[in-house]
């Protein structure tokens, strides 16, 4: 899910820094402060990493909300097709011999989710 270029207005370093220490501090909710770093171009793992929160809950967070918050179509919403998906990195830290929950901490994603790849990958369907 990328937002398109035009529609990005990017915030300096030390804007961002407030953005966060409010975010911390909790003066700005979790959801107000996705939409307002989505807005300023940052994708969905860079908003995941600086607020340590799992990937799937910025993504569904921006994805069921972007129509009624006005910006569905300023989104593109394909899939990337790229080798670094979370699946891959899944199969590739389960045979390293990585567990469930250490993939899910390390990944930061939900156990669903691992556990579903783990057993395709078991199966497998991957």
């Amino acid at each position: 899910m990328i937002i398109k270029k035009e529609f990005i207005k990017k915030i300096n370093e030390k804007e961002e820094n407030i953005l966060l220490e409010n975010y911390f501090n909790n003066k700005i909710s979790k959801k107000d402060i996705i939409i307002k770093l989505f807005y300023n171009g940052y994708n969905i793992k860079e908003i995941s990493n600086k607020l340590n929160i799992i990937y799937n809950m910025v993504y569904n967070y921006i994805k069921e909300n972007s129509l009624k918050l006005g910006f569905y179509n300023d989104i593109d919403f394909s899939k990337n097709n790229n080798n670094n998906g979370k699946s891959n990195l899944i199969k590739k830290l389960f045979l390293e011999g990585k567990n469930v929950i250490e993939i899910c901490i390390e990944l930061k994603i939900g156990s669903n989710y691992c556990n579903k790849v783990i057993k395709e990958i078991k199966e497998g369907k991957r």
